[in-house]
């Protein structure tokens, strides 16, 4: 379980017995995203941006076979992501409308990776509440003003810049 953005562990659950395995790992403020890759756990979590101070959110890299946190990226104290998605072995999020992707292949000269220093885009969308990376489409759900309708805009991974279709 993980704690949707009011805690700060979260526990492995052995789903053939319901029980919880070892103890919790402790992981950022409000864990929001939670990937399995390659025999690990990558977390997300955004902060906290109502406390005093702001806490920033960071992205782990869990090892599932001894539960041991092998990276840490940390992001700045006001930068808030959400929305983990994994695809082509890229990590994709979200802070505020803004779309990043984080390769898990280092790129040459580099022999690790980061977090990025650049959105691939900023979406028109002022409040995104879903978000999913598939069949090279970058789906955005959210709106611009509260009370009115949502939006899905659906994004090309090559031509990200501008919606190429809406739901």
């Amino acid at each position: 379980h993980y704690g949707l953005a009011y805690s700060n562990s979260i526990s492995i659950i052995d789903s053939s017995t319901n029980t919880v395995v070892g103890t919790p790992i402790n992981v950022g403020n409000g864990p929001n995203s939670l990937i399995v890759n390659n025999g690990y756990l990558w977390v997300l979590c955004e902060g906290n941006a109502y406390s005093i101070p702001e806490i920033g959110g960071v992205l782990l890299k869990i090892n599932l076979s001894n539960h041991a946190i092998e990276n840490s990226y940390t992001f700045g104290a006001t930068s808030h992501p959400k929305n983990l998605q994994l695809y082509n072995n890229s990590l994709y999020y979200t802070v505020n409308s803004s779309i990043y992707k984080m390769s898990l292949t280092p790129i040459a000269p580099a022999t690790s990776i980061s977090l990025p220093a650049n959105a691939v885009f900023t979406s028109n969308l002022s409040t995104i509440y879903g978000f999913a990376v598939k069949s090279n489409r970058i789906y955005i759900g959210g709106f611009n003003t509260f009370g009115n309708n949502g939006t899905v805009n659906i994004h090309s991974l090559g031509e990200t810049t501008s919606a190429i279709g809406t739901l």
